[in-house]
């Protein structure tokens, strides 16, 4: 998840390159990556329709380490099948 939100940071620095618009699509196969019992932290943008904005701090490891995302991105699953669902997270115009 953490992982997720440095790719959306990403496409941020890609905006302040020069590029206009920026396209994050994310897959998930386990219905615990999209719902389950824990929805604060990490957990809420992608479980409790927390926006990805501001200063997200890094869960496990390092975790004096954290991103700055100066936008703010809902993400929304579509289901696919039972168990598999995406996102599609738009950065820019």
């Amino acid at each position: 998840m953490y992982k997720a939100c440095e790719d959306i940071l990403f496409l941020e620095q890609l905006l302040g390159a020069g590029f206009h618009r920026g396209y994050f699509v994310m897959l998930a196969e386990d219905p615990l990556f999209f719902q389950g019992p824990t929805t604060t932290g990490i957990y809420s943008y992608f479980r409790g329709n927390t926006p990805i904005h501001g200063t997200i701090p890094k869960p496990t490891g390092n975790t004096r380490q954290c991103l700055e995302v100066m936008g703010s991105y809902t993400v929304r699953w579509t289901a696919i099948t039972e168990r598999a669902k995406y996102a599609l997270v738009v950065v820019g115009e």
